[in-house]
């Protein structure tokens, strides 16, 4: 099998880990919503080339969000979680130069273009009081939390391994098929979650990421009173 098949699939996965880590802290903290679903998928792109993307989808909607400041400033974060645990993974841990503005970007073969759109779209919701919060200030905040827990992270990537080799195995006994279609069952999205959060140091990363929220909170009040 490609190398670069095989190294993509490792990427979308430890992106969408990052995505997950977030999910935990939110539906923590916001017991109202729920995860609805976990999927990788290879089809092809908007360019016509066959790539993996992945998918974490939590049950909120733009009332919800715009209505809701503190959620609104979770969400705003989480967008950017995929890419600072991508670029982090593969800079520090595969010693590739990977740089934050090559995933979290509008360009059809960024990974995190999906992020990048979400991220936009609560800064239009929030219009002047987002203005001046950008990806790559979150992002810097978030690598200082991840950078803190490299024993965290090195969990994560075992983790991501081990999910790569059960999807391929699928991809591989289905007949290698283009395109294919990984969705994680309730029973595996419980198994998953138990182990990000036993991987996770869950309540110091709850902590880290809620005094996140809080410095961003605490930055948007101060630009508003401008």
């Amino acid at each position: 099998m490609d190398v670069n098949f095989e190294e993509t699939l490792d990427r979308v996965i430890f992106h969408e880990l990052g995505h997950l880590c977030v999910v935990e802290v939110l539906l923590h903290n916001f017991p109202q919503y729920y995860l609805e679903q976990v999927n990788f998928n290879y089809r092809q792109d908007s360019v016509g080339e066959y790539d993996w993307e992945g998918l974490v989808d939590t049950h909120l909607d733009d009332i919800e969000v715009k209505t809701n400041w503190r959620l609104a400033i979770v969400k705003l974060i989480g967008s950017v979680a995929g890419c600072a645990f991508e670029t982090y993974h593969f800079n520090k841990l595969m010693k590739d130069d990977n740089a934050f503005e090559n995933c979290f970007c509008l360009f059809p073969m960024c990974h995190g273009k999906r992020d990048a759109l979400n991220f936009f779209e609560i800064h239009q919701l929030h219009a002047l009081a987002f203005k001046e919060i950008g990806g790559t200030y979150i992002f810097t905040e978030l690598r200082k939390i991840l950078l803190k827990e490299e024993q965290m992270m090195n969990l994560l990537k075992k983790l991501a391994t081990k999910e790569k080799h059960k999807i391929l195995k699928r991809f591989e006994d289905d007949g290698s098929p283009r395109p294919f279609f990984y969705a994680y069952t309730n029973e595996e999205l419980d198994l998953l979650r138990e182990e990000i959060k036993k991987h996770l140091a869950f309540e110091e990363f709850n902590k880290m990421y809620g005094k996140l929220c809080l410095e961003v909170e605490s930055r948007l009040l101060e630009i508003n009173k401008l």
